[in-house]
């Protein structure tokens, strides 16, 4: 018996250990390939006000650790901060080879089950955190939308067939999948028990309303500290973006980021944004600089340090 789980042990590490030669090698090429964008990048940073983005850098990693808080707050087991701050570094490194922003979700996941997690609770708790930003960033973009009607007519008049046709083939195309992957029998099996962790969470933190008003602020937060920084990169290029058009163009790029399955958003991202600053009225040139800028503090950035965390937690059989 002994024998039979060292080399079921064995088999998981040879699997694990090709997987993670995949993704380095992934992470390369995609440097590589992006080095263009990273050029510009550069350009943009050596051509901005210094002192403005010294402020955006510092900013992102003051407000890193929230995240690990509230993956604490919808957990009974406490947590240890500092270790899931540096889970969700390892998904801003190798985790960037996942389409989508997944990476992150995973490696938290991932941290939380050998933290002692049940697999289908800490699946749940990754969820769970990231649908409340979701729905923050949900609420406060038909907030603005709301009570700035000049905006919603900016965007009106920019949504053409299209652009509409691509959203809705997406979601369909999205939808589809999920329904048909539902009606397997082993996958069936395995919602029922995410269904049940669900139950079990929501009811956890309905007997604990603090839990609820924490999670919901730390998610404002981070909202808001993202926009503050891209408000910073347009300072630096001396451009004059408002809270609203900030809140409105990180809505939209992380929208079709999340949509196009290119890892961590790249290029999506970057696009969504510029050209949702364009249709608000901003010039090409100044609507790129700002998203390659943002992009550089919050996606490039990481990405060494991310890769030296994601070793160190996978050293410590953290990951």
């Amino acid at each position: 018996m002994k024998q039979k789980s060292k080399n079921i042990h064995r088999s998981h590490f040879r699997t694990r250990s090709v997987l993670e030669l995949f993704g380095l090698i992934a992470l390369v090429i995609l440097v590589i390939k992006q080095w263009q964008v990273i050029d510009q990048s550069f350009f943009s940073i050596s051509n901005s006000e210094l002192k403005y983005l010294a402020i955006a850098f510092g900013l992102y990693w003051v407000f890193f650790p929230l995240g690990s808080l509230s993956y604490r707050l919808l957990s009974k087991k406490k947590i240890i901060i500092h270790q899931m701050a540096l889970a969700q570094l390892a998904g801003n490194g190798p985790g960037r080879v996942i389409p989508g922003g997944l990476g992150n979700v995973s490696f938290s996941v991932l941290y939380l089950k050998n933290s002692g997690v049940a697999l289908q609770k800490a699946i749940v708790i990754g969820i769970a955190n990231n649908l409340t930003g979701i729905l923050i960033n949900t609420a406060l973009f038909l907030t603005i939308l709301f009570f700035k009607p000049e905006i919603r007519s900016l965007l009106n008049s920019s949504i053409n067939f299209g652009s509409a046709s691509f959203v809705i083939l997406v979601g369909f195309s999205l939808l589809a999948t999920a329904v048909w992957v539902s009606h397997l029998k082993n996958v069936r099996s395995y919602l029922h028990k995410l269904y049940l962790q669900w139950k079990f969470l929501l009811k956890f933190l309905a007997n604990d309303k603090k839990r609820i008003i924490g999670v919901l602020l730390i998610a404002v937060t981070i909202i808001s500290v993202n926009s503050l920084i891209m408000h910073l990169c347009a300072l630096s290029v001396d451009v004059s973006l408002s809270i609203a058009n900030t809140v409105i163009a990180l809505s939209i790029g992380v929208l079709v980021g999340g949509l196009l399955p290119t890892p961590g958003g790249l290029g999506a991202v970057e696009a969504g944004i510029a050209a949702t600053l364009v249709v608000l009225g901003y010039s090409a040139p100044e609507a790129t600089s700002i998203a390659l800028l943002y992009r550089t503090i919050t996606y490039w950035m990481p990405l060494l340090p991310g890769t030296v965390a994601y070793f160190y937690m996978r050293e410590r059989k953290l990951l």
